[in-house]
């Protein structure tokens, strides 16, 4: 697989934002402060955004393709961090790049494979892709990706959300719901890493109740664990001043 294409900013120490699924380096807007104080690298993920789809992808090409992207621009380690789809991203380059991962940071996002369920849920999506396109897609997601209370009073930040999740390309959608259900469980990894490890979520998350948050953060004894109130699958934009104070705050031990 080809790098995936990233953006780079500012001077410090590199801190790579990985979007989410089907997203774009556009979430991470309210972030762009950080270009300040460190090396902000945003990658931009195949289909999604303005890039285009070229090839076939799995959750492992995709951290090739940014080991191969961090490279190639000369970063031989970094923090990383990625956002639900990005966070199994930043889990798999941590597990195949480990030497290159200065601290591993999940943002609504947890190391678990899908269950059978969840798979279901994938098939039914692309058999409807195939029939429709993906436009449906952003009215589909967007209950599960926000807060009650951002879906009732913060109209603006949702449907500019929406944009971005129809921005995706079809068939980028499709690969997407196919890497996600054919990959594999990185509990046995994220137990091992030995960096500072920093969990990020929202008080109203519809995928990771806080059940699962507190099981996660138990996995490693260098985890840290955020929980934002009023913020539900998207806290770095739901609530993003307190979600930089506590990015910040993890950020400040490199």
């Amino acid at each position: 697989m080809k790098p995936l294409s990233i953006l780079i900013r500012g001077k410090g120490i590199p801190v790579v934002l990985i979007h989410g699924f089907p997203l774009s380096s556009q979430i991470w807007q309210n972030q762009e402060s950080l270009s300040t104080q460190y090396t902000l690298i945003t990658p931009e993920l195949p289909g999604m955004g303005e890039t285009p789809y070229e090839e076939p992808f799995s959750i492992e090409s995709l951290a090739d393709g940014l080991a191969d992207a961090l490279k190639s621009n000369g970063f031989e380690r970094a923090i990383i961090l990625g956002h639900s789809m990005g966070g199994y991203i930043a889990l798999a380059f941590a597990s195949k790049w480990p030497s290159m991962v200065a601290g591993l940071g999940l943002v609504a996002s947890h190391p678990y494979a899908d269950s059978s369920e969840a798979k279901s849920g994938r098939r039914q999506m692309i058999e409807r892709i195939h029939k429709e396109k993906s436009f449906f897609v952003a009215d589909v997601m967007t209950p599960k990706l926000f807060a009650p209370d951002t879906i009732k009073y913060n109209s603006k930040l949702v449907e500019s959300v929406k944009v971005i999740m129809r921005q995706a390309k079809d068939q980028a959608v499709i690969n997407c719901q196919e890497a996600m259900s054919a990959r594999q469980d990185r509990s046995f990894n994220l137990v091992k890493i030995k960096v500072p490890v920093g969990l990020f979520y929202g008080k109203y998350d519809a995928s990771i109740n806080e059940q699962m948050q507190r099981e996660i953060a138990a996995m490693n004894p260098n985890s840290s664990l955020t929980v934002l109130d009023n913020a539900g699958h998207m806290p770095m934009m739901e609530q993003p001043e307190a979600f930089n104070s506590a990015l910040e705050h993890f950020l400040s031990q490199f």
